[in-house]
């Protein structure tokens, strides 16, 4: 693997991203060079823990528990530098926020238990540094106070999986005046909890959206990352939607988020495990954030925070640049280039407005005309072959081929549509005869088609089914630049109908396929 330097504790390379370059395994990418060693974050949890333990000691009167939050909290701390915030509930209101994160850095700066700690006030941003030989995690300091938001305990990384907050403090939080970023920090327990529960696998794919999000960020100079929030809730949302299990792999999660990073336009969307529409209040409320301008991505903990923020142009240039890599994937001369984004739309039809339903339809729904194109030019082919060569030295003929399923009404989804091939051949002379030899006639079709597959020249790929079925074959066409398919079930059968039948094809119009 050729060389590469490290920008701020991330593995950086100006030209090519690592992963796609080196690995046939992005697996052993992120084990090797983005997830820090656990020793490291265990040395991490003994200090930060201490800290708020410290904390309730000098301040017993005045903090009432300590949440951990961001990338710490999340469970998806980068190796090298990454954030975290330490989250002070206070147990009354205070005036002059600056005097109290004054307060608690003299208290902070009395902490004494581990040399390798640096605690700062820049720009009126409280942070405390903990750093290890290969891990520095900057928390945020945030004093906060909320007569409506209840920490489930004393210091808290995360909740329990299944605790959820009433209605009543979504309503209450709706009718304050704070705004959107304020509030998600008193949601900051919530928001570690969302990711509890989540497979390490899809964490480590978190992981590497973040470091191809901060090479970006870095090749632009910039050090803030305002939108690593919203493609952590974008990689989950992704892996929801498209694979949902604890295998799966690496390589297509990276390239369905970047295909919804580049669709970012037309992104909506939310959860409703902690909020949802049955209380009146927040239904409305809901209905509102998700009739205003794309992107849209809600905090699972607060309805009132889009994540994704308010300027589109950040989202622009990030379209950009994962159009890039996804481009580059699709012309790399290895197994990369055949993988494929999962199954993902970018938002449900119930939240796609009504001016934007035609889009919606051409865009995720129809298939592609090419596709489409060569699927057609596939099957004639196999039409041709099954009527002229595929029974050519036996008594048996292949008297009529018919297409139906969706495909062939029109009504055929963008991705793994049906459609059947209706088989019909002179040796069955009644049901009887169908039934009793069928198994035999799809055998020998299927040694047929095998032949054809190597034989003919096909724009698709075309997959035979290995399951057996003694009724019906299965096989694929897909298409090799684009996620779609079509599914096929051959079927040999008796023609009931007679001669009359066969002079018409499948659209009734006089010519065989």
């Amino acid at each position: 693997m050729d060389s590469f330097k490290w920008v701020a504790g991330i593995p950086f390379k100006s030209s090519q991203f690592l992963f796609l370059e080196s690995a046939e395994n992005p697996d052993q990418f992120i084990q090797k060079d983005l997830l820090p060693q656990e020793e490291h974050l265990q040395q991490i949890d003994e200090s930060i823990y201490s800290v708020c333990e410290f904390l309730k000691k000098r301040l017993p009167n005045e903090v009432k528990a300590v949440v951990l939050g961001g990338s710490y909290g999340r469970d998806s701390v980068l190796k090298g530098c990454s954030d975290g915030t330490l989250v002070i509930f206070l147990n009354k209101q205070f005036e002059n926020g600056i005097a109290q994160k004054r307060q608690i850095r003299e208290v902070l700066e009395m902490w004494e238990p581990w040399t390798k700690r640096q605690v700062e006030m820049i720009g009126g941003k409280l942070q405390l540094v903990l750093t290890t030989s290969e891990l520095q995690i900057s928390f945020e300091v945030l004093p906060v106070f909320s007569a409506w938001v209840k920490p489930s305990a004393w210091h808290s990384r995360t909740l329990a999986s299944n605790y959820k907050p009433s209605p009543e403090v979504y309503r209450n939080l709706i009718k304050s005046e704070n705004s959107a970023c304020e509030s998600s920090v008193f949601f900051t327990e919530l928001q570690g909890s969302f990711f509890k529960t989540r497979p390490r696998k899809l964490k480590n794919l978190i992981l590497l959206v973040k470091c191809w999000y901060q090479q970006y960020q870095k090749r632009l100079w910039k050090d803030s990352f305002p939108l690593q929030y919203a493609l952590e809730l974008l990689t989950v949302y992704a892996w929801e939607q498209g694979s949902d299990q604890e295998e799966f792999n690496t390589a297509e999660g990276i390239l369905t988020v970047l295909e919804l990073i580049s669709q970012y336009d037309m992104l909506c969307i939310y959860w409703t495990v902690n909020y949802n529409f049955e209380d009146e209040t927040i239904r409305n409320y809901l209905q509102n954030q998700l009739r205003k301008a794309r992107p849209i991505i809600l905090d699972p903990a607060d309805p009132t925070h889009n994540v994704s923020g308010s300027d589109p142009e950040p989202w622009e240039q990030l379209a950009k640049e994962a159009k890039h890599w996804l481009l580059f994937s699709s012309s790399r001369k290895d197994t990369m280039s055949s993988l494929l984004p999962w199954d993902v739309l970018p938002a449900s039809l119930y939240v796609t407005r009504g001016h934007w339903l035609d889009t919606f339809i051409k865009d995720f729904l129809q298939p592609d005309k090419t596709f489409l194109d060569q699927t057609r030019a596939a099957v004639d082919i196999i039409c041709t072959f099954l009527k002229e060569e595929c029974f050519r030295n036996s008594l048996t003929k292949v008297e009529k081929v018919v297409k139906g399923g969706s495909s062939a009404k029109g009504t055929a989804l963008k991705r793994g549509s049906d459609a059947d091939l209706v088989v019909f051949l002179s040796c069955f002379k009644n049901y009887s005869d169908q039934n009793a030899n069928r198994a035999t006639i799809i055998k020998e079709i299927q040694k047929q088609l095998e032949v054809c597959k190597q034989k003919k020249q096909f724009e698709v790929e075309f997959e035979i089914s290995k399951w057996e079925n003694p009724r019906v074959l299965s096989f694929t066409l897909k298409s090799k630049r684009l996620n779609e398919s079509q599914e096929f079930d051959l079927l040999p059968a008796f023609n009931v109908l007679g001669k009359a039948f066969l002079g018409l094809d499948f659209r009734g119009e006089g010519k065989d396929p």
